[in-house]
């Protein structure tokens, strides 16, 4: 099944988004960016409870900085599971006590 954002209004959204951000990325990854934007990002996941639609929940993105994010999110999201079902430790910042 298409996921909700890939039919009907995505269609007109879309490409106002793209033309909004002067098909320039606006994630910028360093070390991975192509500058040229090709796709569109949600700031916010809706996997994460984002709106599909909203306009500020929308940002123009290459596809190379969209992927990047994309498998960073899955990562944290996955992490967080192993973490809510006992099977790994939080992450803990470390300690600066030089």
């Amino acid at each position: 099944m298409a996921k909700p954002w890939h039919r009907g209004r995505w269609n007109v959204v879309r490409p106002a988004v793209l033309a909004r951000d002067g098909y320039a990325c606006q994630l910028r990854i360093p070390g991975v960016c192509t500058g040229i934007a090709t796709q569109v990002d949600h700031i916010v996941s809706p996997l994460d409870g984002g709106a599909y639609w909203d306009d500020d929940n929308l940002r123009a993105s290459c596809k190379s900085c969209n992927v990047h994010r994309g498998n960073v999110d899955q990562a944290r999201r996955r992490r967080q599971q192993l973490v809510a079902a006992g099977k790994a430790a939080p992450l803990v910042a470390p300690s600066r006590a030089w």
